[in-house]
């Protein structure tokens, strides 16, 4: 009869609804998982954010305070005391540094450093020069990208270098004149 094949084509209708409505139920849900799933990603990300600007933030501090240290022992011809201060600004950088193995890598180096220094003379023009470029690194990590603050700390340290080699050389020479 025409009623039953209505009635049963109506019935498959209902139940392909019923199916097209779970399923678009079933997607909704997942839709508010991924969302949710999304908002605390988000969230999270944010916090990391946050507490990298933070520790950027208490970086700038500490190294600003150092560059000021730096500056009064310029001025008042504290000439010993600035080497520790150079020494302490690099410290500064590692102690704020999230990776231990970089940490763990600058304590094997860092009475090798201390004693290239100490070859340094107290009084010279290489001291005003590593001043400003400490100043300018503690202004790029404040003010620009990370990569341009990375860059000035790279050029310093070898900058620095360049001094030590210089040092060690003048003193060599010194060495064979007095010889």
């Amino acid at each position: 009869s025409m009623a039953a094949t209505f009635e049963a084509a109506l019935g498959e209708d209902e139940q392909k609804f019923g199916a097209a409505l779970a399923a678009e139920r079933a997607r909704n849900q997942a839709l508010k998982q991924r969302w949710s799933d999304d908002a605390a990603r988000s969230s999270r990300t944010m916090a990391a954010l946050e507490a990298r600007a933070k520790e950027a933030e208490a970086l700038v501090a500490d190294l600003e305070s150092n560059v000021a240290q730096m500056a009064r022992a310029h001025d008042a011809g504290e000439w010993r005391t600035i080497p520790v201060l150079d020494q302490a600004f690099h410290r500064i950088v590692i102690a704020h540094c999230a990776n231990p193995y970089l940490k763990q890598a600058y304590e094997l180096v860092a009475t090798k450093i201390a004693a290239l220094r100490a070859r340094l003379p107290e009084e010279n023009d290489r001291v005003g020069h590593c001043q400003e470029n400490h100043a300018a690194i503690v202004r790029l990590i404040r003010e620009a990208p990370a990569e341009e603050a990375q860059q000035a700390l790279a050029l310093h340290i070898r900058d620095t270098l360049d001094s030590y080699r210089g040092a060690v050389d003048g003193a060599a020479t010194a060495r064979r004149r007095v010889a």
